[in-house]
């Protein structure tokens, strides 16, 4: 194999929307892979195609006609095994072309992914990977690691799943305090791809369905008003200066958008001219989800629902106050333009004038999870805390207690 220094730990972040992998040793992953798969149908198949499946960007090329797409972590939870063993494998062997046998492995996931799925996936990277060595950690404690916390609160925003964390040094803060007045984590099921998702539905009134062309739009356009009054005078602008007839209108018919044949400067006018609403009303997302017709809590309400658990476990005022100057904001969701103004903003009336308060911004809020493994494997102490193939065949899922 191309990698078998063993002193280099492998790390895998299990994202619903991205796979992130390497070695220990990289700043950064150099395998980031959409956690998507299609496999061809039976039908298909039998006709001659021989390559048993596709994964990441290429999954979501093929024709849907002769291909099941499966994307097998939902929310935070990983449902569709089969397929989700095929992506480990791909990304172990085909990818970082590594010798499991001769690395540890560092594995991160969903804190909302369940104990049942934990022992599932060990006990795959044991018996079937044959890993010698693991650790299993949740990924929103690894990004407070990223920088340089072990006490704060995450607000992971990713691609399906927006989660608040609050944890007391390296452990949640349930766990550190247990109290039926504070939750181990507060979670609304909404993320980033959701912003993709609405985009894409109206780029399709315009016979386009590119998904990279999606992204790269909302990574351009896409920015949060400083408030709820200014995204509100802003779609007020809009319908005051359009002379465009509404899209439900009878006289709207459907138009197609060729791309191959327009300049950066006619994709510019095309996307200021016609999508200018779409992008503001996307870009509320996690202040006004209602306006994507999604029923969960924005994240202002969530986040007011931990200030006030954390408030009402009336901690010694040290740990409030290092826990509010704390406030981190993760995932990929973060990269949204104008963020970080629009939470200064909302704080302001969450968060009582008797406490100071920060945001902290992740430069690669993306990877900042990974970030934090990799910090975490380099540790001198990082092999103490792994469970090796021993342990695993005398304690069985006992092992379990180590991790969680």
């Amino acid at each position: 194999m191309a990698n078998s220094n063993p002193n280099q730990a492998i790390i895998i972040d299990n994202g619903s929307s991205y796979m992130k992998c390497d070695f220990n040793n990289f700043e950064l992953p150099r395998y980031v892979t959409q956690t998507v798969i299609s496999n061809p149908k039976p039908k298909f198949k039998s006709e001659g195609y021989h390559k048993d499946y596709q994964i990441g960007s290429f999954a979501l090329q093929v024709p849907p006609e002769n291909f099941n797409t499966v994307f097998p972590i939902c929310n935070g939870k990983m449902r569709h095994w089969d397929e989700l063993k095929q992506i480990w494998s791909d990304i172990f062997y085909s990818q970082l072309r590594s010798s499991p046998s001769e690395h540890l492995v560092l594995i991160l996931d969903h804190i909302h992914n369940g104990l049942k799925n934990r022992e599932l996936m060990v006990e795959f990277m044991f018996e079937t990977i044959n890993f010698p060595g693991l650790y299993l950690i949740n990924q929103q404690v690894l990004s407070l690691y990223s920088l340089q916390k072990t006490t704060g609160i995450i607000i992971d925003l990713g691609g399906t799943t927006t989660t608040i964390v609050p944890f007391y040094e390296s452990s949640c803060l349930f766990d550190a305090y247990p109290s039926n007045k504070i939750k181990k984590y507060y979670i609304a099921e909404y993320g980033s791809e959701y912003i993709n998702q609405f985009i894409r539905k109206h780029l399709l009134e315009f016979n386009v369905d590119i998904p990279s062309f999606t992204n790269s739009i909302k990574e351009e356009y896409c920015s949060v008003s400083s408030s709820s009054e200014e995204f509100e005078n802003f779609e007020v602008s809009i319908e005051e200066n359009s002379t465009k007839p509404k899209i439900d209108s009878p006289d709207v018919k459907t138009r197609t958008l060729d791309l191959t044949n327009m300049t950066n400067i006619d994709i510019h006018n095309f996307v200021t001219n016609e999508l200018s609403s779409i992008l503001n009303t996307a870009s509320e997302l996690y202040f006004q989800p209602k306006l994507l017709d999604i029923s969960s809590k924005s994240l202002p309400t969530l986040l007011k629902e931990v200030v006030i658990a954390i408030t009402d476990l009336e901690l010694h005022n040290s740990i409030t106050k290092e826990l509010l100057e704390n406030i981190c904001i993760v995932g990929g969701g973060a990269q949204l333009q104008g963020l970080h103004p629009r939470m200064k903003t909302e704080l302001r009336e969450i968060i009582s004038s008797d406490y100071k308060y920060n945001i902290i911004f992740s430069e690669n809020p993306l990877y900042s999870s990974w970030m934090g493994g990799a910090i975490l494997s380099r540790l001198g102490n990082f092999f103490r805390l792994v469970t090796n193939q021993k342990e695993y065949h005398e304690d069985g899922m006992n092992i379990m207690n180590k991790f969680y």
